[in-house]
């Protein structure tokens, strides 16, 4: 079996629990260079509108926001743009968040 692509660097996956309005949104958006992904119909990618820049790993790179609909949605995007921007270096962190 050939593998058309290697990650340079290691894998790490961590989960956040916690109750509504702790900060678990805020908290995943100030890792390096963010694709976060969350349920359109639960609107909570509207509080990462406010979040200070500095706030962020990198504040010249703001996380980029999919607000998804379906399971297909999501996976279509992880399988095209963003897999894309992973191998270029442009995404290095990828937040789902969704219940």
């Amino acid at each position: 079996m050939k593998i058309a692509y290697q990650p340079s660097a290691e894998i790490k996956s961590a989960m956040i629990y916690g109750p509504s309005g702790c900060g678990k949104t805020t908290l995943s958006c100030s890792w390096p260079r963010v694709a976060w992904f969350g349920a359109a119909r639960e609107r909570g990618y509207e509080s990462l509108f406010h979040i200070p820049r500095d706030y962020f790993y990198e504040p010249d790179h703001p996380p980029e926001i999919f607000a998804v609909s379906s399971m297909k949605e999501l996976l279509d995007h992880l399988n095209g743009e963003v897999a894309e921007k992973i191998k270029a270096g442009q995404i290095r962190t990828v937040v789902i968040e969704l219940s």
